[in-house]
């Protein structure tokens, strides 16, 4: 896969908090992805201790032979739409990656061809920073 390569299964819906979540209720938000082989691929919303999950298996997507970026974000809803913040906001988003390995991950700043959705938002992107070890991450924040 390369800039501009992604996959896309879609699922069938899943209800989250029986609605629209409050953006004030956002730190309360994770999600997770995992990809086996031959396996089940799933992603996981958690709200507050209410996990919901969407799955496909592996061999639709292939992902699990694959996978070697994660893009997250808080984007417009679809169709290259832009979710628009405040004035004043701030979002600090943390992406942990358990692969094995222990290695920090890499950041790579916006681009043209990098990213996987034409979707964006109004806030400017702030330091990028890695960790190694135990649980390696890439954290940052971006405000307006």
């Amino acid at each position: 896969m390369g800039p501009g390569d992604d996959c896309v299964q879609n699922t069938r819906a899943t209800a989250i908090a029986y609605g629209q979540l409050p953006i004030t209720d956002l730190a309360r938000l994770t999600l997770s992805g995992s990809a086996w082989p031959g396996g089940i691929d799933a992603a996981t919303v958690t709200y507050d201790t209410e996990a919901y999950t969407a799955t496909v298996r592996d061999s639709l997507t292939d992902i699990a032979s694959g996978w070697t970026q994660a893009e997250f974000n808080v984007f417009g809803n679809a169709g290259g739409s832009r979710a628009d913040f405040n004035a004043g906001s701030s979002v600090t988003l943390k992406v942990s990656v358990i692969d094995g390995s222990g290695a920090a991950p890499t950041c790579v700043s916006p681009s043209a061809i990098d990213g996987t959705t034409g979707e964006t938002n109004n806030l400017t992107l702030g330091k990028c920073t890695t960790a190694g070890g135990w649980t390696p991450s890439i954290q940052f924040t971006e405000s307006n």
